[in-house]
């Protein structure tokens, strides 16, 4: 099934886009990760899960009964469970076509978990395609990102009035500074051999512009960091991220 397929097997059962999200090897096709996958593997909320035992009864069935965790089949094409409900209650989507999709780093880590041959595979894959994204696509979310982290913390401040964020935000997200935490942490060793390639990587890429009033060294520096921010926020790394916020934090 291509991403064309799956769409048309949500239209042929009427699912609700509320009450779903699709998971794992669909997920991957959903995101361009994957061309293909055998079939649609969806999390459903209880609701969902009973108008399909209803009004598909004749075509169900149903796996894992012993384990009290059914996964139900229609068709051998349609894959669904309330078993994953955590996706939904946590919100570990997003929207693409109009339909929640399973977030990048929702998806490694329910690979990680099942831990099988085709899994480990899938998760080599996301890896390989998240490294070639162009460097200052990357940047260019982990920029919104790591500003999303400082707004958050100045607020969590007390600071409240406008200007005064857009005061202290600048000693947090000026090119000039984003260089200094960067090399901070390569000095300390923060960061780890592959943190540093995808800073590497996008600091080296090829441009010849910059801010105003900002060297071109600075400029490239700000980007690697902004780019390592974006790489771990698509991969779903949160807790690295939070370090790494932490440490500027600290540091600032």
């Amino acid at each position: 099934m291509n991403k064309h397929d799956i769409l048309m097997v949500i239209e042929k059962y009427n699912l609700p886009k509320n009450d779903f999200v699709i998971l794992a090897g669909a997920a991957l096709v959903m995101h361009g990760i994957k061309d293909k996958t055998k079939n649609l593997d969806i999390v459903v909320t209880p609701q969902l899960q009973q108008l399909l035992l209803d009004s598909c009864n004749n075509s169900i069935k149903c796996y894992n009964k012993e384990e009290k965790k059914n996964i139900y089949y229609i068709d051998n094409i349609l894959n669904f469970s309330t078993n994953l409900s955590t996706i939904i209650d946590n919100s570990e989507y997003i929207i693409i076509n109009g339909y929640k999709v399973q977030t990048i780093g929702s998806i490694i880590k329910l690979k990680k978990k099942f831990n099988r041959d085709k899994d480990i595979k899938d998760i080599q894959l996301i890896e390989n395609k998240l490294l070639s994204i162009n460097s200052l696509a990357l940047a260019y979310l982990g920029d919104s990102v790591y500003e999303l982290y400082i707004r958050q913390f100045l607020i969590g401040q007390g600071i409240t009035k406008v200007y005064e964020l857009q005061k202290h935000a600048v000693e947090y997200v000026s090119a000039k500074k984003q260089c200094f935490y960067l090399e901070k942490m390569l000095s300390d060793n923060f960061l780890t051999d592959k943190e540093k390639d995808i800073v590497m990587r996008a600091r080296n890429h090829k441009s010849h512009a910059s801010p105003k009033n900002t060297d071109i060294v600075t400029y490239k520096y700000a980007t690697g960091l902004e780019a390592l921010i974006g790489y771990l926020y698509l991969k779903g790394e949160l807790n690295r991220l939070n370090n790494i916020i932490n440490y500027i934090l600290r540091e600032g």
